[in-house]
């Protein structure tokens, strides 16, 4: 991780700080190849959206169909059980990923989750 690397996760830290305290805390940076923020997010901006619905959004918004990489504090499940990461990935190219903390959700011993193949 380069010293640039380690901003942009404190951004994405910093972002998600910005969360209602009752929510889970996730936030995310998108970043271009020249070092600039493209766009962020955060769990909670928006009632009722999450994290990916708003940065997809903005991706709409502003026609961006790839980044240098992309900074999340958590990868987190959707509704549907699939990664918003992932999905996020399907919609831009994005040429690294830097994710900060798993999702406390997926270490919980009940929780199945389906398979991916």
């Amino acid at each position: 991780m380069s010293p640039n690397s380690t901003y942009w996760m404190n951004y994405a830290i910093g972002v998600a700080q910005r969360a209602p305290q009752s929510g889970r805390r996730v936030g995310v940076a998108l970043v271009s190849e020249h070092d600039e923020l493209i766009c962020s997010a955060f769990e909670g901006e928006v009632r009722g959206a999450s994290w990916y619905r708003i940065l997809r959004r903005r991706i709409q918004e502003f026609g961006i169909s790839s980044a240098h990489s992309v900074y999340l504090t958590i990868n987190t499940l959707s509704a549907a059980w699939s990664f918003e990461l992932a999905e996020l990935l399907k919609e831009v190219r994005i040429d690294r990923v830097y994710v900060g903390l798993p999702d406390p959700a997926l270490t919980v011993t009940s929780m199945t989750i389906p398979s991916l193949y």
